[in-house]
């Protein structure tokens, strides 16, 4: 796919003139990876252009470059806020000198997102009211899981299934990133929520899937759908969005890759 990319982008150096500039997109889950493959692919094609460069252009070349790497020992990778900070603010404003662009796709749904205003968006939010939060793993152990009723979280039991055998482990408290992964990646992210006009599944088909494909809460599901209600609840009170909340045009309550398949 790199090479791909790579071969548009240097037809297009080539015949500026006669087409319009090709806008490709990189999208992956890291910004560790988004970087790197950024770094390879700027090498890569500065290599087919240094063999019609004149010396001078090659040692400005070479100095912008290390004013470059200057730069960049300075960004924080852990710095979410500041991460692609030379980027505008929306999608619709990105120009032809932003392409090929390479992004994690969280920052993807930020720039998307911000051509849409709040009363487009699903989220019950008020006037003067904290803006929008990301609901990460990270803010669903801090803010919503001490607020979900304790009936729900402590004394419960996980069920393991192995080929020959069913074990049951009893009194143990449930672990919030086992719940967080259940809710995403299978109640909202599963492949059966394409089929729902929620854009997640109800109690009952989530009660019926499959133990031995989705084995982890297989005797606890009624619990897990109840903590995940009482966590719609709250974020949709407090007008927060999570992963699978995001959406574009009018593929409302869609996964974002849904949208684009669209």
């Amino acid at each position: 796919m790199l090479f791909k990319m790579l071969w548009i982008e240097r037809t297009f150096q080539m015949n500026s003139g006669d087409v319009s500039k090709p806008r490709q997109i990189f999208v992956t889950k890291s910004r560790v990876l988004a970087g790197k493959v950024e770094e390879y692919f700027t090498k890569l094609l500065e290599s087919l252009k240094v063999t019609s460069k004149s010396p001078e252009d090659l040692r400005n070349l070479v100095l912008a470059k290390r004013n470059q790497v200057d730069d960049d020992d300075l960004v924080d990778l852990d710095d979410e806020d500041n991460w692609r900070s030379d980027l505008p603010r929306k999608f619709s404003e990105l120009q032809d000198s932003n392409f090929p662009l390479f992004l994690t796709f969280d920052r993807l749904c930020d720039l998307i997102e911000a051509d849409f205003n709040t009363s487009q968006r699903g989220y019950n939010h008020k006037e003067n009211q904290e803006p929008h939060t990301f609901v990460s793993y990270d803010v669903f152990k801090d803010h919503y899981w001490p607020h979900f009723p304790q009936r729900l979280t402590k004394g419960l039991g996980l069920l393991y299934i192995f080929p020959d055998a069913k074990v049951t482990l009893f009194d143990v408290q449930l672990d919030p990133a086992l719940v967080f992964s259940e809710i995403m990646g299978i109640i909202k992210g599963s492949e059966n929520t394409t089929g729902s006009d929620h854009g997640y599944l109800d109690r009952k088909t989530y009660e019926e899937l499959s133990e031995r494909t989705q084995p982890t809460f297989a005797t606890q599901r009624n619990t897990i759908y109840s903590i995940f209600e009482a966590y719609q609840s709250q974020k949709r009170q407090q007008g927060d969005y999570d992963a699978a909340d995001r959406y574009v045009d009018e593929a409302q309550d869609n996964l974002l890759i849904d949208a684009f398949r669209a």
